[in-house]
């Protein structure tokens, strides 16, 4: 749970997608999860593993198509 402290200090805030946004890994071509929310200066990857951190990721984001 995030405190509402956290929330207040944010510089941008988040909004959540209405439609799923899948993310993948151009180099893989892995799909490494979906987007639950966007700010003006990053987003916030849902996935079931953890992404490694000394490494650099080139990301396609695609929404489905109804």
């Amino acid at each position: 749970m995030v405190s509402q402290d956290f929330v207040s200090r944010r510089k941008h805030p988040r909004h959540n997608l209405r439609d799923a946004v899948r993310v993948i890994d151009k180099a893989s071509g892995e799909s490494i999860g979906s987007v639950a929310n966007l700010s003006l200066e990053g987003l916030m990857l849902v996935h079931s593993e953890p992404l490694h951190a000394d490494r650099i990721y080139q990301l396609c984001l695609t929404i489905a198509e109804n």
